[in-house]
């Protein structure tokens, strides 16, 4: 019997603690939070949006956003080395960011460490669950300098079937073929 009224009054408990709860991550706090730095990034503002993300570093080190945007700032303006610390400094914080792997990626893969960008753009595959159109182009894009053409030409395909333009004319370019659209994109059933 007691057991019976200790497991009546856990279940209300339960729902009403859940209920109560803040369901919102760290990483979507920061998000809010730095939301005037964000926008001038979106705004490919870099040189403000550094400056803006710099003071900000200083107040709030731990905040692994305001280093990626920081890093994606620096990365913007051709800072790569810049970009790959503050990345790194990003995913030592959270490493469940994808847009850090990805960025990282990019950043390696323009001062032509191929290697090392191909394992940071494939964890921002696996952190994206493939639906990343950017992330998946990035990886072929590497994949096909370290001569691994044929997975390179299915990332290119995954990314198209996503939506990316970008894609399509790196099919078209690289492989000679024409990407072909699936019949739900034509309008067909």
């Amino acid at each position: 019997m007691e057991s019976v009224l200790l497991l009546l009054l856990a279940i209300p408990y339960i729902i009403l603690r859940y209920m109560l709860s803040d369901h919102e991550t760290a990483v979507d706090k920061d998000r809010l939070r730095f939301a005037e730095g964000i926008s001038l990034v979106q705004a490919r503002q870099f040189d403000e949006a550094l400056a803006y993300f710099t003071l900000v570093a200083q107040q709030f080190s731990k905040s692994a956003i305001v280093h990626v945007y920081k890093g994606r700032c620096n990365l913007g303006l051709g800072n790569h080395f810049s970009a790959i610390y503050d990345f790194t400094v990003s995913q030592q914080l959270d490493n469940t960011i994808p847009e850090a792997y990805l960025f990282k990626g990019q950043a390696h893969y323009h001062v032509r460490e191929f290697h090392q960008a191909f394992l940071e753009l494939d964890k921002a595959v696996w952190h994206t669950r493939s639906q990343n159109a950017d992330a998946l182009r990035w990886r072929a894009l590497s994949r096909l300098t370290l001569g691994q053409s044929e997975q390179s030409k299915q990332d290119l395909e995954k990314a198209f079937a996503l939506g990316d333009e970008n894609a399509a004319f790196h099919l078209n370019t690289l492989f000679s073929i024409k990407p072909v659209r699936s019949r739900n994109d034509r309008g067909e059933k």
